[in-house]
């Protein structure tokens, strides 16, 4: 089965990497484009954005469905980007996250954000059906100490 993908999705590169075959696009309301011509059979959400994008593009692509019962699961980073001189900011991120994380804040946001709250409770994804894939692109050097999500 053939994936669209982003051109400069750091996702592209992990599923080919894992030998999943991907057609790149360079805008993003292609691949819905892709998909409803049968250019390819399928499209990788994250899985926070799936009900959002779902709701725009079915207006335009309606024989496209959103199916939640299988997951591509890889460890990815999220990193935050500030200028090199700031270093206050970036230890005042840096603190803030750490303390958040610990006190159970930062997953309390997690629960209640628009964005985020449909993930919860997670045990409505105990029962999908995993693939495992690699993410070598993250490098052996980087710490994922936090994977508590």
């Amino acid at each position: 089965m053939n994936a669209c993908q982003g051109a400069h999705w750091p996702d592209s590169d992990i599923l080919e990497a894992n030998s999943y075959l991907v057609s790149i696009v360079v805008h993003f309301n292609a691949m819905f484009k892709m998909l409803a011509k049968k250019r390819c059979d399928y499209s990788p959400r994250i899985i926070f954005e799936r009900y959002a994008e779902q709701r725009i593009t079915i207006q335009k692509y309606p024989n496209i469905i959103l199916i939640d019962e299988l997951i591509l699961h890889y460890n990815f980073a999220i990193y935050y980007f500030v200028d090199k001189s700031n270093t206050v900011l970036a230890q005042r991120l840096e603190d803030g996250l750490n303390k958040a994380l610990e006190n159970g804040s930062l997953m309390e946001l997690m629960r209640t954000n628009q964005l985020y709250k449909d993930l919860f409770s997670l045990e409505q994804w105990q029962n999908k059906r995993y693939f495992q894939l690699s993410n070598d692109i993250l490098g052996s050097d980087l710490s994922l100490k936090n994977q508590q999500f």
